[in-house]
């Protein structure tokens, strides 16, 4: 939820920029706190340029494709682990005080074996093994 009491810088890297983002411009403010960029979590020096000045960022981007991959380890979870780092390290380098992290669904969807009997909590994650052995990245998330 985006709050009127805050300013918001949004990266996104989607091509759907424009789009997929024009009822944030409608917000009471947007006008003047509200700043969209375009960066690659790849590209070191645009998520710089796109995090500086800002007090906090939420990192929720992880690559989910619409269909499978041939190869998911360098396709999906490099890029993931690459571009998380490259966040990261901007934040640090630009002097962010707060980072939220939140990683892809997938974290947490595939547990075989979970008690049903109890709520899921921070202890629960999906099974690395049952995901490579189910072509996971098969099904989508």
């Amino acid at each position: 939820m985006v709050s009127k009491a805050f300013a918001l810088q949004k990266l996104h890297c989607s091509r759907h920029l424009d789009e997929k983002n024009e009822h944030l411009k409608k917000l009471e403010k947007a006008s003047e706190k509200l700043k969209l960029f375009k960066a690659d979590l790849l590209d070191y020096q645009s998520l710089c340029a796109a995090i500086a000045g800002c007090d906090c960022v939420f990192h929720t981007a992880s690559p989910v494709p619409p269909t499978s991959v041939p190869d998911p380890e360098v396709e999906l979870i490099k890029p993931a682990v690459d571009g998380t780092l490259n966040v990261l390290k901007a934040c640090c380098e630009v002097n962010v005080k707060k980072v939220v992290y939140v990683s892809s669904g997938a974290a947490v969807a595939f547990i075989p074996n979970r008690p049903q009997d109890r709520p899921m909590d921070e202890t629960f994650w999906s099974d690395q093994e049952f995901c490579r052995s189910n072509n996971v990245s098969d099904i989508g998330i």
